[in-house]
């Protein structure tokens, strides 16, 4: 295809010299050729910079930057989106991999549809590389495919569905500039850290902007390991957070043409039985006023599924 269209990849590192060779190695393989890399290094310690160095020696079009040690992927991915030159934006964790079509893949759609935001299916892997799962097997996800809502006709991501979970992962995403300039860069704050894609996520479809979504095409994969952010995801506040940016947009045009009320109260049930879950985990000295409170969530839950079974996710 023609390769007219730049694409900046943004790759926030620290210390990642165990997978990073490994990624590079997969963006440096893509089909579409009409690239850069910003490498937007937090600091690093070990072998990370001199694996990207040697690899920036043969590919002209991988860029180092080094900063002081922030802490906050979000902060390096702004850093990067702001140093772009390329018309589209692609995010890329040190540790995950791409498919070597999937630049091909999201640009094709961008062409056929004027498309601002595509992203696509992505698996979960291991340190070793080995699939553990894959966003089909997502329940929302699959709730979606079984209704035919994502389909050549529509081959976008009702706004609606994403309130019920989010199985877009930011290392599939690929969102032209303009967008991040115009609705605001991820946030940086402490409390999005680990979930700033999501949050960007609700506010891309509040805008009414369209996810479009390679619903057939394996792009990308998520390593997951000890020291992954996102395994904060499950806190207390965390959970909190997800809970408040999504009733914060619950009135938006674009979500409220597919809004089912029963199945965005079990959407709102199962998170507020999360919390009641974590906080028990986190504060055991109270856990019998806890238990009493998770007990009434579950009840909460359990019920709106029975009322609901044909329409029931979680």
């Amino acid at each position: 295809m023609v390769n007219d269209m730049k694409v900046s990849i943004v790759m926030p590192t620290y210390n990642g010299e165990k997978y990073i060779q490994e990624t590079l190695e997969a963006i440096v393989k893509q089909t579409y050729t009409n690239w850069e890399l910003i490498v937007c290094d937090d600091g690093s310690t070990d072998g990370t910079l001199e694996i990207i160095g040697r690899m920036a020696e043969i590919h002209p079009n991988i860029k180092i930057h080094k900063f002081t040690h922030v802490g906050n992927p979000a902060i390096l991915r702004n850093k990067g989106i702001r140093l772009a030159e390329g018309e589209y934006i692609a995010l890329c964790d040190q540790d995950d991999l791409w498919d070597r079509q999937k630049l091909e893949l999201q640009i094709k759609v961008v062409k056929k549809h004027n498309a601002k935001f595509v992203a696509g299916r992505n698996a979960i892997i291991d340190s070793t590389g080995k699939i553990l799962a894959q966003s089909s097997d997502n329940k929302i996800f699959q709730f979606i495919e079984k209704r035919g809502l994502i389909n050549e006709k529509q081959p976008f991501i009702p706004p609606f569905y994403l309130l019920l979970g989010n199985f877009i992962m930011n290392s599939t995403m690929l969102v032209k500039k303009n967008l991040y300039e115009e609705l605001g860069y991820l946030s940086e704050a402490v409390e999005h850290r680990g979930i700033e894609d999501y949050e960007f996520i609700l506010r891309v479809i509040a805008a009414g902007y369209k996810i479009y979504y390679l619903s057939n095409q394996l792009i990308g994969y998520w390593r997951t390991h000890s020291t992954n952010l996102s395994n904060e995801i499950g806190s207390v506040q965390k959970l909190k957070t997800i809970l408040r940016d999504i009733m914060n947009i619950t009135n938006a045009s674009s979500i409220r043409e597919d809004f089912d009320l029963l199945l965005f109260k079990q959407r709102i049930a199962y998170i507020k039985m999360q919390i009641a879950r974590a906080q028990l985990r986190e504060n055991p000295s109270i856990s019998n006023k806890l238990k009493k409170q998770l007990q009434t969530q579950r009840f909460r839950f359990y019920k709106l599924l029975g009322k609901v079974t044909g329409k029931s996710i979680y």
